[in-house]
């Protein structure tokens, strides 16, 4: 069963980062195509701002999140792992996975409120064009969503590794270690 939600999980953060990075390809195209307008025949674009802002900014940003935790590419503070035992690596990975879980759930719970609030509101941004808002805000509840369930992934496949002592898991590459030099070249 493990298996199957994490091949779940793998395509909901694949569907996530495509659309993710076809807002950062808009960002750089809008951005290039402002700058060009704007210095080459003094028109600039006057919705950039405001759509890549509001919109694509926030969108790479949420969906992005899930996946790159799941490739180990978020910032971490792993100072104590090379003193401590694999057992007790694992009981923290677990601990603080489900930690950051209810973080990032109060986060997406807030997001979707928000998301619901807007819509039944009608509201708007008000800038050159009339954006909707909550078009901006929804992002927040699927990446943070999906970070969510990323989160409780890895706390459970550290916890059933300890519990019946076959890995559901590997550790995280430990601090100077070959694979993460690897990683960082």
């Amino acid at each position: 069963m493990y298996a199957q939600l994490a091949r779940l999980q793998a395509r909901l953060e694949r569907g996530c980062s495509v659309v993710a990075a076809i807002a950062l390809f808009l960002m750089m195209l809008i951005v290039t195509l402002d700058v060009g307008m704007r210095y080459f025949v003094n028109k600039p674009l006057t919705w950039s701002y405001d759509f890549v802002g509001l919109y694509l900014t926030i969108s790479l940003f949420y969906l992005a999140l899930a996946r790159t935790m799941a490739e180990e590419g978020h910032i971490r503070v792993d100072l104590l792992h090379k003193y401590m035992s694999a057992r007790s690596i694992r009981w923290w990975e677990s601990l603080n996975s489900l930690l950051a879980a209810s973080l990032f759930l109060l986060i997406a719970v807030l997001g979707y409120q928000q998301t619901v609030s807007q819509y039944a509101a009608n509201d708007i941004i008000a800038s050159s064009v009339n954006w909707p808002s909550w078009l901006s805000t929804v992002f927040v509840p699927i990446g943070a969503g999906a970070m969510v369930l990323r989160l409780l992934l890895i706390a459970y496949g550290h916890a059933a590794t300890l519990w019946t002592g076959r890995e559901w898991i590997p550790l995280p590459a430990m601090p100077d270690s070959e694979e993460r030099m690897q990683v960082a070249e």
